[in-house]
């Protein structure tokens, strides 16, 4: 069924799912850098950003 309400509701979904994968890669990185703050070692080899990095 294509139709112009089935069209706006499409755009409308997808208008909501793209800002929420932005929101979750935020909310993953965010998560890292906590992560990172709380977990990892002071005397490593590599600095804990350059770990995210990689």
């Amino acid at each position: 069924m294509r139709g112009p309400v089935t069209l706006a509701l499409f755009e409308f979904l997808a208008f909501g799912i793209k800002p929420g994968w932005a929101c979750l890669f935020g909310a993953l990185m965010l998560g890292a850098l906590v992560a990172s703050f709380l977990f990892y070692p002071a005397d490593a080899a590599l600095a804990r950003y350059d770990v995210i990095t990689l």
